[in-house]
Formats: C-alpha cells, structure tokens, sequence
C-alpha cells in the first residue's frame, strides 16, 4: 500500500514559534510580509519625483557669460542634489537589505521543500535509498555546510558519493544573508529516503535557516517527520 502524500494538494503547513498554524497573510508564501519596507513609500516616491524636478529644472538653465550663452548650475544647486540622493540612499538602503533578506529565505525554503519532495519521489521511482545531506563546493557533505543540497542515490549506505552517477540531484543555496544547519535522529548529518516506503524512517529530523535579519519570519526550520510529513516552522532556534 502506498504511503500517503506528504505534500497534500502541494501545501506544506506553516507553524509560529508558539506551535500555532501560520495564517496565509503571515505566512512565507504570501509576499507581503516581505515586501514591505520599513519606510513610507510615498514619502520615497515624493522625494524621487523632487529630485527628478531638479534635475530637468537645472538641465534647463541657460548663464550668459560675456558674449556666449551656457548651461550651468550653481553651488547651492549642486549641495542640495547631493542632499537630496543622500538622503534617498538612507532610505533605500534598509529597505533593499531587508527585501533581499527575505527574498533568500523564501529561496532557501523552497530549495528545501523541492528537495525533500524529491528525494521521496526518486526513493521510490529509482528502487534505491536516496541520503539527502548539505554539502561544501566539494560535494562533501557536512551539517553545517550551506554551498549546496546534494540528493545521493545510496546503494552502498556510506553516505557518500562514490561515483558520479550516485549523484541524483543538486541545489546550489548560496548563502549571504543567513546560515543553514541540519540536525537528524541519532545526531546524523543527513536524512535518508528509503525506497521501500519513500520515508525517512530514523533518519528524520530538521534543516534550520538562520537569518542575519532582526525579523522572526526570515528564520524558520524545515521539519520532517518518520512518516516524511514536511513542515515550516518559524525560528532557528532548538
């Protein structure tokens, strides 16, 4: 009898820190969560659209200097543009940072969920126990390493590969903004998919992401359970 999906109608569920379910608005799927700056975009625009005027205002400018006429600005004309992007580049600078924070985890998470989908699916369709395990620019796997994702089709149960066609998949994560760890039953390194069943039966655990960012939402852990159900749970921590 075939195991049940663990990924019901493609929906992973999405869990706080406090073990309650994550409502769509707030959770990782939804984008506005990370979209939004920590600024007022209208007050960014307006100061857009100023500088925009003073730049086509000066551009304009005509100085008769002796008997030649010539375009030129003044040295008030130059401080106050200047002020003007400086004041635009504080601005907009948090704001890009913390979108491109959030743009990693939601990466980083669905590189994880698409793994461990796969590794099910080719568990089962291979006929071979696939190890999933984070891996260095070497293919070497190690639970702290965040160059890549590696889905290793495990013939010989060493939890390595051996030869290039052992290797099934691989998913680059590169990292700036965050760290990834894996943590699996009987302090292993890697969870492993078993083709029989297609789950990780003593090989479950978790994939935590740990975001640089002050926001409790960038951070979360990819939980799998015995059975190879799969779900978010918001934070790093544990």
């Amino acid at each position: 009898m075939e195991p049940p999906d663990p990924f019901p109608n493609s929906e992973v569920k999405r869990l706080s820190a406090d073990g309650s379910v994550v409502r769509p608005c707030e959770s990782r799927s939804s984008s506005a969560p990370y979209l939004k700056p920590p600024y007022d975009c209208k007050g960014v625009l307006f100061m857009g659209l100023l500088f925009g005027a003073m730049m086509k205002d000066i551009k304009s400018r005509k100085y008769i200097i002796g008997n030649t006429t010539q375009q030129g600005v003044t040295l008030l004309e130059v401080m106050t543009v200047l002020g003007v992007i400086s004041v635009l580049v504080t601005v907009a600078y948090p704001a890009v940072i913390g979108y491109l924070q959030g743009a990693e985890a939601r990466r980083v998470e669905n590189v994880l969920l698409m793994a461990m989908k796969e590794a099910r699916l080719l568990s089962q369709t291979t006929k071979n126990n696939v190890v999933v395990c984070l891996a260095d620019e070497q293919q070497r796997c190690n639970r702290l390493a965040g160059h890549q994702v590696l889905l290793i089709r495990d013939s010989d149960d060493n939890q390595r590969i051996d030869k290039p066609a052992e290797l099934l998949k691989a998913y680059p994560l590169s990292l700036k903004y965050g760290t990834v760890e894996m943590r699996a039953s009987l302090l292993r390194s890697h969870m492993k998919y078993f083709w029989d069943t297609g789950a990780p039966r003593g090989h479950f655990g978790h994939v935590k992401y740990c975001s640089v960012s002050s926001k409790a939402r960038h951070s979360y852990q990819v939980v799998v359970n015995s059975a190879g159900w799969v779900w978010v749970k918001e934070g790093c921590g544990g």
